[in-house]
C-alpha cells in the first residue's frame, strides 16, 4: 500500500502544468514603473551658516525719576504699552505743593519786574528832559536788572518744580511690552528704584557668532533666512543689520546681528534659531528634486536612458527648497528616477509614468 501510495503522488507530479512567476524573473526580464524628473541647471545661493538666539531690538529697566510712595501700578507682565504711557503713579501732593508755591513767586518776581520796568521808562523820559539826574536813572535800571534777575532765578524753580511733579508719574520711553514689573503698590522708592524692565520685540533681532573665516563675507543689508525650531522649524525672512568689528573673548567668534519683522509676535526673546545669510549666488549648478536620492555612503541616483536604469554615485551640494544641488554624477537634460528608485538596482528595466497614471498600465518609453 505504501509503494502504490508514492507512485501516484509521482504521476501527480509529473501531470502538474508548468508555471512561472513574476518574482522568479531575473533583474534583465523584470520592469519597474518609476516617476523621472529632468536635472535642470539653476542658480544655488551660497549661504553662511550660523545658530543664534533671538533677542529684542530695544530692551530697557524703566526706572523712577522721583520720589514718593507708589500709588498704582497699571501694567502688568507681557502688557504692550505705548511710547509715554503712564504705566505707574507715585504719590505726588508735596511735589505738586512746591510747583504752586514756584508758580506763585514767579507772579511776585514778574510783578516787582513789572514795577522796575515801569520805573525805567519813566526816568528815560525825565532825563530827556532834564528833570533827573543820571545817577537816579542808573538806580533805576539797576533795580529793573535786579527783578529782571529774581524773575528769571524764579521761573527756573517753576521748570524744576514741574519736571518735580512730572516724575510722579512712570512712563514707557518707547513702544513695546512689559518683561518685568519691579514695582508694588505702597513701596516707598526714590529716584534711580527700578520699576519695569520694557522690551521692544518688533523688529526683533537674532544675534548670532560667526567665525573668522565668513566674517569677510557677511556685510549689512545681505538677505537672511531664520529657522525656528520651537515654531515647527517655521522660516521668517530678514537682513543683517550690524556686523561686529571684532571677535568674542570666549568664543572668538564675531557678533553678527539679523534684523526682522515680528507684527504677529511669534518670535520671543532667548529662542534659538538658525541663520543662513546668503552671501552669494552660482550659476550653471545642476539641480534635481531630494527625492531622487538613494541614501548611502556615497548616495546615489539612478538616470533612466533608453528604458533602463544607470546607477551613478552622486556628489551633492546645496539642499533648499525641495531641489539638491549635484556636484558630480548627473548632467542637466538627464532623467532621474524619483518615485521607485528604491526598487531599482544597475541595469534595471523601467516603464516611465506620471503621477495619476497606472503604473502597470504604461509601456517603457
Amino acid at each position: 500500500m505504501r509503494w502504490l501510495l508514492l507512485l501516484l503522488l509521482l504521476l501527480a507530479a509529473c501531470e502538474a502544468p508548468e508555471t512561472t512567476s513574476t518574482e522568479d524573473a531575473t533583474p534583465e526580464e523584470r520592469v519597474v514603473p518609476v516617476a523621472v524628473e529632468t536635472a535642470r541647471s539653476g542658480v544655488v545661493a551660497d549661504p553662511v551658516l550660523a545658530t543664534g538666539t533671538i533677542a529684542p531690538s530695544r530692551a530697557v529697566v524703566v526706572s523712577s525719576e522721583g520720589s514718593g510712595r507708589v500709588l498704582d501700578v497699571s501694567v502688568s507682565l507681557g502688557e504692550t504699552v505705548k511710547a509715554g504711557q503712564v504705566i505707574a503713579r507715585l504719590d505726588g501732593q508735596v511735589q505738586q505743593a512746591q510747583l504752586e508755591q514756584a508758580r506763585a513767586a514767579l507772579r511776585s518776581a514778574e510783578a516787582v519786574q513789572a514795577l522796575a520796568q515801569a520805573g525805567v521808562d519813566r526816568s528815560d523820559r525825565l532825563i530827556e528832559q532834564g528833570a533827573t539826574t543820571p545817577s537816579e536813572h542808573f538806580a533805576s535800571t539797576q533795580d529793573l536788572a535786579a527783578s529782571t534777575a529774581q524773575s528769571d532765578g524764579a521761573r527756573a524753580a517753576v521748570t524744576l518744580a514741574e519736571r518735580a511733579a512730572a516724575d510722579t508719574r512712570i512712563r514707557a520711553p518707547y513702544g513695546g511690552q512689559v518683561a518685568q514689573v519691579l514695582l508694588e503698590e505702597g513701596a516707598l522708592i526714590g529716584p534711580g528704584t527700578p520699576a519695569f524692565r520694557l522690551v521692544d520685540l518688533d523688529p526683533i533681532t537674532v544675534e548670532v557668532g560667526v567665525p573668522a573665516r565668513d566674517i569677510a563675507l557677511v556685510k549689512p543689508g545681505q538677505a537672511a533666512s531664520v529657522r525656528v525650531t520651537s515654531l515647527l522649524s517655521q522660516t521668517f525672512s530678514g537682513e543683517v543689520s550690524h556686523v561686529g568689528p571684532e571677535a568674542s573673548g570666549s568664543s572668538r567668534t564675531y557678533p553678527l546681528e539679523i534684523s526682522l519683522a515680528n507684527a504677529e509676535g511669534l518670535l520671543r526673546s532667548g529662542m534659538v534659531a538658525r541663520v543662513e545669510v546668503v552671501v552669494g549666488e552660482r550659476e550653471g549648478a545642476v539641480l534635481v528634486p531630494e527625492s531622487a536620492i538613494v541614501a548611502g555612503r556615497p548616495p546615489v541616483m539612478y538616470v533612466v536612458l533608453d528604458g533602463v536604469a544607470h546607477k551613478r554615485e552622486v556628489t551633492l551640494g546645496r539642499i533648499a527648497e525641495g531641489s539638491v544641488e549635484v556636484k558630480a554624477g548627473v548632467a542637466a537634460g538627464e532623467q532621474v528616477a524619483t518615485l521607485g528608485r528604491q526598487h531599482l538596482s544597475d541595469g534595471t528595466k523601467v516603464s516611465i509614468y506620471t503621477l495619476g497614471d497606472d503604473p502597470d498600465s504604461t509601456a517603457t518609453r
